[in-house]
């Protein structure tokens, strides 16, 4: 086979499994699909159509799976997601917090947000530390405030 072939056929794939992500309704076959498009494949739409996942999936116990997998696919490009993650470590439920902090702290050096950005998120961060975290969840949000110092 010539190579532009084999990338062809690498497309199709990937563009393939995406529709099937967007059309599977249950968590386990998009967790399956998920975990087979990170594991084989390197492309410029799987991390936003996993976000997409995130944004739109009302069950937040299937966030923990979504961030893992974001994490394990590329914390360079998941630095395009900051604000998200943010929202999650603030908002989600205790492992969606959990991991949505693994992937900030472990976002790859340096990385450049707008002081702006910095500065809105230290101010949800420093607002659930002071009144709404369990301190299970606490532990996770002064590690990502501690990013900032």
């Amino acid at each position: 086979m010539e190579l532009e072939k084999v990338l062809e056929l690498k497309q199709a794939l990937v563009q393939s499994l995406l529709k099937k992500l967007k059309d599977a309704r249950a968590i386990a076959e998009k967790e399956k699909i998920i975990l087979c498009l990170i594991d084989n494949f390197k492309d410029q739409m799987i991390l936003p159509s996993i976000v997409d996942e995130i944004k739109l999936s009302p069950l937040s116990e299937s966030h923990a799976f979504y961030l893992y997998a974001c994490a394990e696919y590329s914390l360079e490009e998941c630095e395009n997601y900051f604000d998200l993650w943010i929202d999650i470590v603030c908002l989600g439920n205790f492992h969606s917090s959990v991991n949505a902090g693994i992937i900030l702290v472990n976002l790859p050096e340096p990385f450049e947000f707008e002081e702006d950005q910095v500065v809105e998120a230290q101010k949800k961060l420093m607002e659930v530390f002071k009144k709404d975290a369990s301190l299970d969840k606490k532990d996770i949000v002064q590690e990502v405030l501690n990013l900032f110092d």
